[in-house]
């Protein structure tokens, strides 16, 4: 008998800690849709329930309970490991065939045991041995041109009453080609989704791509059935240079950015660009000479603040369910944390303050933190592993435009600024410190550092 009650206590207190680990899970789970949903609409797409989370095509199949996609709260560390070691192919087969059943051992253990024994060493010359690191210059830029059709391109005055012209997509690339050369000599190994001025991730210009293979590829889209034929002939007849951009290459190229940086499977990915305050931000596109400003700031976006609409797709569902589940969304936090020390204590660009209030950001982002917003942008949104798009400083600063259009540095083929040099140090600063043992660093540390 009393063998008999040591059994059913065991089994009840086995009970008890099965449904205290769920609801922690659950908690978690909780706090972290609060920062992935900007739009309420979009709770007719999950479901958290007992026993998993469940994605819908529509409330409809939600009400009906037709689970798209269902991971049950004893699959999550099978679900980080596939989408670790998995294709994307391989995932959004998995994620459409999945329903409310568990996973098939058969088929995700391949998947999960597959890179098992890779491991990496490293050095205190090469700290960095092993790791993965995809930066992305945003934009393009390298000419006056593609500067206005990005509508990228600053005019300011300076003391003297000359103008001074700045081009952000050339600057981003400046600035990420410094911090992939230092970053090598860490010992990582970096991906850069463009290398060369002009240059787009297709490895040419969007004008070579326009005279080469703009109006093939507008036939091969029509022919597949994704451009309708009005929209096809307007491309081909009627849209200009800018609209051509905007509309149809500029999606295409950052979907192929995407692709690179997934393939390459980093530990770690950085979309590098600037700002400009939100009065000149306003003008960008008039062509007007713009004035410089006092505040200077900085600011990170990570994954999150899905608005309406854009849970649409399998696809779009499948990756709001992985920064639900796995580290990734976590692990962007710490990163975006250890950026906005370097940024405030290195450059001398604080936080953006909550005081400061920005209409684009409120609505289009959530607030994380302090100068740390979530926002669902192609690159946050659809690059695995964690992601942040660091905002060092304010281009059109009083100070920062002179300094960041000076010509004092060569590196390779670009003539850039010492303090595009700074900044690329904030940057390789930060993802050192994130890839130490303890990936930890406190204001006293940095400003002890100073000193």
């Amino acid at each position: 008998m009393r063998i008999r009650s040591i059994f059913i206590f065991a089994f009840l207190s086995a009970i008890v800690t099965l449904f205290a680990c769920q609801d922690k899970v659950r908690l978690e789970l909780s706090h972290r849709v609060e920062v992935l949903v900007k739009d309420t609409m979009l709770y007719d797409n999950f479901m958290m329930d007992f026993d998993g989370i469940s994605m819908h095509k529509s409330k409809y199949a939600k009400r009906k309970g037709k689970d798209e996609c269902k991971v049950y709260y004893s699959e999550i560390q099978t679900f980080e490991q596939l989408i670790e070691e998995a294709s994307v192919e391989e995932i959004m087969k998995i994620y459409e065939n999945k329903q409310n059943l568990f996973f098939n051992p058969s088929e995700t253990n391949t998947i999960v045991e597959r890179n098992a024994d890779a491991i990496s060493s490293r050095s205190d010359d090469q700290p960095l041995e092993g790791i993965k690191i995809a930066l992305d210059p945003v934009y393009i830029g390298g000419s006056m041109r593609m500067a206005e059709i990005e509508q990228k391109l600053l005019k300011i005055v300076n003391r003297k009453g000359d103008t001074v012209f700045l081009d952000e997509g050339l600057i981003n690339l400046e600035t990420a080609v410094i911090a992939a050369i230092k970053l090598q000599k860490l010992g990582a190994e970096i991906l850069l989704t463009r290398k060369k001025v002009s240059e787009s991730a297709f490895g040419k210009s969007f004008f070579t791509w326009l005279n080469e293979d703009f109006r093939t590829w507008v036939k091969d889209d029509y022919e597949k059935g994704n451009l309708t034929k009005e929209k096809a002939d307007y491309l081909r007849q009627k849209a200009d240079a800018i609209y051509v951009y905007n509309q149809y290459f500029k999606p295409k190229e950052l979907k192929a950015r995407v692709e690179r940086i997934n393939r390459f499977k980093p530990d770690l990915t950085l979309a590098i660009g600037y700002n400009i305050d939100e009065t000149n931000w306003l003008l960008r596109s008039s062509g007007d000479v713009l004035k410089p400003i006092h505040e200077n700031y900085a600011l990170v976006y990570v994954p999150g603040g899905f608005m309406a609409g854009e849970l649409e797709t399998p696809r779009d569902r499948m990756e709001f369910l992985r920064l639900m589940l796995t580290k990734d969304y976590k692990n962007s936090i710490k990163f975006a944390e250890l950026l906005s020390l370097q940024f405030n204590y290195k450059l001398g660009t604080p936080p953006l303050s909550s005081k400061l209030d920005f209409e684009y950001l409120d609505e289009n982002s959530i607030k994380v933190k302090e100068g740390i917003y979530a926002r669902n942008l192609s690159i946050t949104r659809l690059v695995h592993g964690p992601v942040c798009y660091g905002v060092p400083l304010c281009l059109d600063n009083e100070n920062e435009f002179l300094a960041i259009g000076k010509d004092e540095l060569k590196v390779g083929k670009l003539t850039t600024s010492k303090r595009v040099e700074q900044v690329a140090d904030a940057f390789v600063e930060a993802i050192k410190t994130y890839f130490s043992p303890d990936g930890k660093i406190s204001e006293t540390d940095l400003i002890e550092r100073e000193i």
